[in-house]
């Protein structure tokens, strides 16, 4: 098994990072998850933008 990240697709430029400020152990824990409002910065253009576990992806 691989290393597993839980990433998102930027609101403003559109490409995926990995989120820091959540950390899950499986992707059901994150089908699961009801976090929300969860702000991340790009870091690719540098928008602080709030996501939510629909606005995320799971990678392995």
């Amino acid at each position: 098994m691989g290393i597993m990240v839980v990433m998102a697709s930027c609101k403003n430029c559109g490409k995926e990072f990995r989120m820091t400020a959540i950390q899950i152990n499986t992707e059901q824990d994150l089908k699961s998850s009801t976090f929300s409002n969860l702000s991340e910065k790009c870091p690719y253009c540098g928008e602080m933008n709030t996501y939510s576990g629909q606005n995320t992806i799971w990678r392995e």
